[in-house]
């Protein structure tokens, strides 16, 4: 839905699927926005006490790109959040920061650099993980989680289950020239302590992983790499043009 938040016009959207019961949590959070479902769910979200229900058109991607599809369409900004935000900290002095505190700086940065259309955060919420020297990654991975997308053509690739966050990243970085990561600012959510979403999706086909893992990295070679420790992950090292 339209809000204004930092005193920018912007179309907040929530993705979900099976767990209505977190309306109640992120409402005090993050305000009114609408809840992309899937559309045997919207009847439990609007009990659960979500205003704005729209049925998404299949799936966790189909349901990114609905909400992008809306908010473009109404020349709007595209802030999308997971269902499970807990807290949002700070690196940089403050110990904590809000929603619309959060969107601020992100449109902020994004000013910066006016060709570039994405921000967001690290998938950490680990303060060794922040250098002072390295607020801002213009070619880093941004995790799904907490968004900001000005209009763009680019969308997620309706093919992928999961890591889609990671195939997002890097056609921003190769359509656009970069993205705005910012790295002192870390949302946290529950996704694993919580059922649906991407976890169901990969206990219910274990190879998921493994298979999107090899997609991505054949696709988005040498700019993606196996991950050095964890199985079936990859990350993101940007090697240029």
């Amino acid at each position: 839905m339209k809000r204004q938040i930092a005193g920018e016009d912007v179309y907040v959207a929530v993705i979900s699927a099976g767990r209505p019961g977190n309306v109640v949590g992120m409402a005090p959070l993050v305000g009114p926005a609408t809840w992309y479902v899937p559309a045997p769910d919207v009847e439990a979200y609007e009990w659960g006490g979500a205003e704005f229900v729209a049925a998404d058109s299949g799936g966790l991607t189909a349901a990114r790109n609905d909400a992008l599809e809306d908010a473009f369409a109404a020349d709007l900004p595209c802030v999308q959040l997971s269902d499970d935000l807990c807290s949002i900290r700070r690196f940089d002095g403050p110990k904590t920061e809000t929603f619309a505190g959060a969107v601020g700086e992100m449109f902020t940065a994004l000013a910066d650099y006016p060709d570039l259309k994405y921000s967001g955060f690290a998938p950490t919420t680990d303060e060794r993980a922040f250098s002072p020297d390295k607020r801002i990654g213009l070619h880093h991975f941004i995790v799904g989680d907490f968004t900001l997308t000005l209009p763009s053509p680019i969308r997620y690739d309706a093919s992928l289950k999961l890591k889609e966050d990671y195939d997002f990243t890097m056609q921003h970085i190769v359509g656009h020239g970069g993205v705005v990561r910012l790295n002192y600012i870390a949302p946290a959510f529950q996704h694993r302590n919580n059922v649906g979403g991407a976890v169901e999706a990969r206990s219910a086909n274990p190879l998921l992983e493994g298979q999107t893992a090899a997609t991505l990295l054949d696709r988005w070679k040498p700019h993606l790499r196996k991950h050095p420790t964890r199985e079936n992950e990859v990350v993101l090292h940007w090697r240029g043009s």
